[in-house]
């Protein structure tokens, strides 16, 4: 306290304040008393840029005293308050004043163990109006607590407070449209029926012609308010433990049996049943018996409850939700095997997103590139966004985030797949 009074004698003529790592000597840290000293000066002297208060063993009773003398000060743009005991109301405090002073570019919270989610959030939200602060040492608005207040799913986990930043003010900047997303994965083995499955529920159209699929096919059915991404996966053994990277439990997965199977195709079932449970514990699936209408001489049919009970003994921890027997053909079963799917869908979590227009509007500028064209170069699509979106650095979150989505691909060559329509 003795160095901060003589410091203050000086005041109107310095422009640097430093007394951090005061750790040695308890009667050198400020504390909240010394705030009360500090702030009364900056209230009446203009002169001072920095202010280096870090290890002083500061509170939310002296962040707040700051925070209120700095409402009316317009000189200090970087203030260090690592290592303190600041939590969520001294956070508050820091909040309300971003709200209004735009001349602060950075505040340096790190260390500050008791601050908490909500102020995080309350941090985060200021910053969505006040574009001159750089985020980067206030606390990880990444942590989950804070990305639910944030409404942001589960993607932003891996972004910098940067990014986070960002995308609010782009939602805010652009407006914002609420999507309804989700992937729709078909497993299966190789003549299950899978590929006219998804003919059928896209386009309501069969033309009887087997198309053996080639590692994975994407496409995008819409059911009612949902935007589904579907992963088509090939049910030959060469393809079968490639596919296994994609098994999430946040995803809508039919998996897919032909009563008519052989004892081969039965082991392959169960083999990707294995799989899903080994990836996705909690996945929440639906069993899709094909060919309804069959041939009953083959053996054609819907499976009868005792045939769905041994099938599911066999697969003790596979969590089947619903059975449902379809036949692509006839359209049986194609609207129940729907309403269950956007059913599932709707309890997945964060499927609701609320995404700027301008992503929105640049995802439909980026699909419709599909139609003559399964991928395009990294640079080509970036040369796309920074036209939509006006900034390089919205255009790297937008790939980013494109990519988390499932609605582009990043290949092995570094070029983007695009959700091609190959139905």
């Amino acid at each position: 306290m003795e160095i901060l009074n003589k410091l203050i004698t000086n005041i109107d003529s310095i422009s640097s304040v430093d007394l951090n790592d005061n750790r040695r000597k308890k009667s050198e840290r400020i504390g909240d008393i010394g705030c009360l000293v500090l702030a009364k000066s900056l209230r009446s002297y203009n002169t001072i840029i920095h202010i280096n208060l870090g290890w002083n063993d500061i509170g939310d009773n002296g962040c707040l005293i700051l925070a209120e003398a700095l409402r009316v000060n317009n000189t200090v743009i970087d203030i260090n308050l690592e290592f303190n005991r600041i939590g969520d109301d001294g956070c508050t405090a820091l909040a309300e004043l971003l709200r209004i002073n735009s001349t602060i570019t950075n505040i340096n919270l790190k260390g500050n163990n008791s601050i908490g989610s909500n102020g995080c959030f309350t941090l985060a939200e200021s910053l969505i109006q006040n574009t001159t602060l750089d985020p980067q040492h206030l606390p990880d608005f990444n942590v989950k607590e804070c990305l639910l207040l944030l409404d942001l799913g589960e993607e932003f986990k891996t972004k910098s407070n940067r990014d986070i930043i960002d995308f609010l003010q782009e939602r805010n900047r652009s407006g914002s449209k609420i999507v309804y997303r989700s992937k729709l994965l078909l497993v299966g083995s190789g003549n299950a029926g899978k590929t006219t499955l998804v003919k059928k529920l896209k386009d309501n159209t069969f033309d009887g012609i087997r198309v053996q699929t080639d590692g994975i096919e994407m496409t995008e059915l819409v059911i009612h308010d949902i935007e589904l991404q579907i992963y088509d996966f090939a049910g030959q053994k060469e393809y079968m433990h490639t596919h296994k990277i994609f098994f999430k439990d946040n995803s809508v997965i039919l998996i897919i049996y032909r009563p008519d199977s052989s004892e081969e195709e039965k082991r392959d079932f169960d083999i990707f049943l294995t799989m899903i449970y080994d990836c996705a514990p909690n996945a929440q699936l639906i069993l899709v018996t094909t060919f309804a209408d069959g041939d009953l001489d083959k053996g054609q049919r819907p499976l009868n409850d005792d045939e769905i009970k041994l099938l599911c003994n066999r697969n003790p921890n596979s969590n089947f939700i619903k059975t449902i027997s379809v036949d692509s053909s006839t359209g049986k079963g194609i609207d129940e095997l729907k309403e269950s799917i956007r059913g599932v869908a709707l309890h997945l979590p964060k499927i609701k997103n609320d995404v700027p227009n301008s992503f929105y509007d640049l995802q439909k500028s980026i699909i419709s590139l599909s139609s003559t064209r399964f991928s395009i170069t990294a640079e080509e699509f970036l040369a796309v966004a920074t036209e939509k979106l006006k900034k390089m650095s919205l255009a790297l979150l937008a790939y980013q985030l494109f990519c988390d989505w499932g609605i582009v691909h990043k290949l092995s060559n570094g070029d983007i797949g695009i959700i091609y329509d190959y139905y």
